[in-house]
């Protein structure tokens, strides 16, 4: 009779709860209080300044209001600002209102499709700039406490208490966070809706989730390509409102500009044009080869949606997060974008802190996961003062991303769908009297 050998271990998981348990408590206690310092910073900048692109979406949306295309009117008034707001191009010329002008923008130079101002008349509909700052860094404020309550949320019903609450941490430290608070961009709103469609169509709220990601076209770099999540579950309904919500946009710019909304479309890519290259990454490593555009963004924007389809296809029966994360990094990398719009990531991050500590009775810690965290979390966590938009940073930040992204589909595949629902189902019978292990 021979004596019965241990099981080797998995050099990929921890040692167990106890050790998953102090692991997540000290980096809570690391992390924590930097994400309150986060949040804090930011909010107090949104409600204390004039956030740049706040005023200026403010103001293309007042001209969209009083019927004048903002795509177009620098080209309607052929670049001569100082004779339009003089009175000097004839009555034929689109009106000029004074008491829209910005230091250095007299006039609105649009970047966005048609649909996306009408969608924002309800972010960007106060008449003055004043009344206007105060609601977004409401509206910006709410969205940022509704995010992390339903991160938080969705990573408990998966990985238990600990885990939610660091991934949740982790994700308030995000420095886009701040600095989207500081510019007033739309990357809190879009998240948060975004994050809103995904819990509709776990829930299988079909109508909802259309309603929600048709909103959330106010910013069609980041809802695009989440459209490949609905495409993936085949929801003809949730597709077909939210190209409802889309067309009945446009239907309402247009008969608040009268302006025909291809040209519309085609004078915000002119515009556009200008900056593809200065946001760094993909898009500017397109430009640096000499690829013309816009057969280059094109391209790029093609190849990158081309393969999140097939890599969503491939996990198709995974966890609607772990697919939020696969659409999220092809998110950030398929087009021109700027540092805010790192929390496209936030998806990425929580999934790897939640699996680098998980504890449940079908899951272990992993030190694989707590390692690409680490490595994703300092390419979020730093903020873009102290790299400075460097090459060689841009280089490990992708690097470090798609490599953490291997690492979540790596455990994700070893998740079985029965055992992530029943593991579902344990951590949130578990999670109101969760306490350390013994």
């Amino acid at each position: 009779m021979t004596a019965r050998r241990d099981p080797k271990p998995n050099p990929h998981h921890g040692p167990g709860p106890r050790r998953a348990w102090s692991l997540a408590t000290v980096s809570l206690l690391c992390l924590l209080p930097l994400a309150a310092a986060n949040l804090g910073v930011g909010v107090k900048r949104a409600f204390l300044s004039t956030p740049v692109d706040l005023s200026s979406r403010w103001q293309e949306v007042q001209y969209v209001l009083r019927g004048v295309d903002p795509n177009q009117l620098h080209f309607d008034i052929d670049g001569q600002h100082d004779r339009w707001t003089s009175g000097g191009l004839g009555p034929d010329a689109p009106p000029y209102h004074a008491d829209l002008d910005r230091p250095g923008r007299p006039v609105p130079i649009g970047i966005y499709p048609p649909w996306t101002y009408t969608l924002a008349i309800p972010l960007h509909g106060p008449p003055t700039l004043a009344a206007a700052v105060v609601w977004f860094a409401f509206v910006n404020t709410a969205c940022a406490g509704l995010l992390l309550v339903l991160i938080y949320r969705e990573t408990r019903r998966r990985h238990g208490v600990p885990a939610a609450r660091l991934a949740t941490a982790g994700v308030g430290l995000i420095s886009a966070v701040c600095l989207t608070f500081s510019v007033g961009n739309y990357g809190l709103v879009e998240l948060t809706l975004l994050m809103l469609t995904l819990v509709a169509l776990r829930t299988r709220r079909v109508s909802a989730a259309g309603l929600l990601l048709g909103f959330a076209a106010i910013k069609p770099t980041f809802a695009v390509p989440f459209g490949l999540l609905v495409l993936n579950r085949r929801d003809k309904r949730a597709a077909a409102i939210s190209f409802g919500v889309v067309g009945v946009a446009v239907l309402a710019f247009v008969g608040l500009t009268r302006r025909n909304p291809l040209d519309t479309w085609l004078a915000a890519q002119r515009h556009l044009n200008q900056y593809t290259g200065t946001g760094g990454g993909l898009p500017q490593l397109i430009g640096w080869l000499g690829v013309p555009e816009p057969a280059g963004s094109a391209g790029l924007a093609a190849g990158v949606l081309a393969a999140a389809a097939a890599v969503l296809y491939r996990f198709r029966r995974t966890d609607l997060l772990v697919r939020a994360a696969i659409v999220g990094v092809a998110a950030r990398l398929w087009c021109y974008h700027r540092h805010y719009d790192d929390l496209l990531l936030a998806f990425l991050l929580a999934g790897l802190l939640a699996r680098a500590v998980s504890s449940t009775a079908q899951t272990r810690p992993s030190r694989l996961a707590a390692l690409a965290a680490a490595g994703v979390g300092l390419t979020l966590w730093v903020p873009e003062s102290v790299w400075g938009r460097s090459v060689t940073w841009q280089v490990l930040q992708h690097a470090a991303w798609l490599a953490g992204l291997a690492v979540l589909l790596r455990q994700a595949a070893r998740e079985t769908p029965a055992d992530s629902a029943r593991s579902s189902e344990r951590c949130a019978a578990a999670s109101s009297s969760a306490s350390p292990p013994v």
